[in-house]
């Protein structure tokens, strides 16, 4: 485990507790957004494992979900919900839920610290509403910091969309250990700009041959943020009204 510098070990464990105090209130405020009749998305990641925990101390279930990762299924498969995948699905997704590695109050957010970024990015575009689930952390009002972005590339590609991505202004670091769920290579560009028009830094990278999709979702923003806090407390924001 990492320790926190400049804090004592009491309260490094403090603070943890209270992101994950807050991840599970987001995660239970979510549940109101099911519906027991309906196909559900549902995205990755530690904040999404809360929900699924949610669902089953709560006994709310949808019809059937569409997962974002095969974590996301094994965990949906031992919650005994029924498993639909995305290219199965013949009709819009009412809901998808599914959390952010930043997100800001427009909705738009960077996504892919687990590497799931491509399938997630598809389902939130073929879902009628991204409810977007996050401890307060994760909520920033400006794109100031240089933030990772994480890419998915083809293997094949990896040296190419790298010389490209330093041509763009940023250095990519590959996770030597880390592969997405489709084979395909995992990758990080720091030192990027995000302080400019993020629809067109998207639209930008995703252009980039070899890239199979990048961690910015701003074309495609969430539509409801459910913002837990350590007090207990859950903000919910609504970018579009």
């Amino acid at each position: 485990m990492n320790k926190l510098i400049g804090i004592s070990d009491e309260e490094a464990n403090n603070t943890m507790a209270d992101v994950e105090f807050a991840k599970r209130k987001a995660a239970e405020a979510a549940l109101s957004y099911i519906d027991p009749d309906q196909l559900l998305g549902v995205g990755t990641g530690s904040t999404v494992s809360c929900f699924i925990e949610a669902m089953i101390l709560n006994k709310v279930f949808p019809a059937a979900a569409i997962p974002t990762s095969a974590v996301t299924e094994k965990l949906l498969l031992e919650a005994g919900i029924k498993i639909t995948q995305h290219e199965e699905a013949n009709q819009l997704i009412p809901v998808y839920i599914d959390s952010a590695d930043f997100i800001d109050y427009s909705g738009q957010a960077i996504k892919g610290g687990g590497g799931a970024h491509r399938i997630e990015k598809q389902v939130a575009c073929s879902s009628r509403t991204w409810v977007c689930i996050i401890d307060e952390s994760k909520l920033i009002d400006q794109w100031q910091e240089p933030f990772p972005l994480p890419l998915e590339i083809i293997p094949t590609e990896y040296n190419q969309v790298a010389a490209q991505v330093k041509a763009m202004g940023g250095r990519l670091i590959r996770r030597i250990s880390a592969k997405a769920d489709s084979g395909n290579l995992l990758a990080d560009i720091h030192e990027i700009d995000l302080t400019g028009d993020l629809k067109e830094l998207e639209i930008a990278i995703e252009r980039i041959p070899g890239v199979a999709a990048c961690g910015i979702f701003a074309i495609r923003k969430a539509d409801i943020i459910l913002v837990g806090s350590s007090d207990g407390t859950v903000i919910l924001i609504e970018p579009g009204r």
